[in-house]
């Protein structure tokens, strides 16, 4: 029918539209990403007022160390006067890992 046709006819052109939009925006982010103005790559930059396209860049490295609290518990005899235990460090789901 015709108003499916019209229907139709308008989403492509809004899905036209945001495209052009998103890729207009993205230009800056591409031209840093392939350093095409000469420059090295802005790490974790935002490009546009509206802060929609943004980068973190291709290959970005980490500057500062990453500090973590261990946490261990202490397994060992029941008896009182064996003082012999075993320390066993804990993991966390959270954590990337043993380092």
């Amino acid at each position: 029918s015709e108003q499916s046709w019209l229907h139709w006819v308008l989403d492509q052109g809004v899905y036209i539209v945001l495209l052009l939009v998103i890729g207009y925006l993205s230009m800056p982010v591409v031209t840093n990403l392939l350093q095409l103005g000469g420059q090295h790559q802005q790490m974790n930059a935002s490009f546009g007022s509206f802060r929609l396209v943004n980068t973190y860049g291709a290959f970005g490295s980490v500057g500062k160390a990453r500090y973590e609290p261990i946490v261990s518990v202490a397994y060992g005899s029941t008896n009182s006067t064996s003082h012999e235990y075993e320390w066993i460090e804990l993991e966390f789901p959270c954590k990337p890992g043993k380092l």
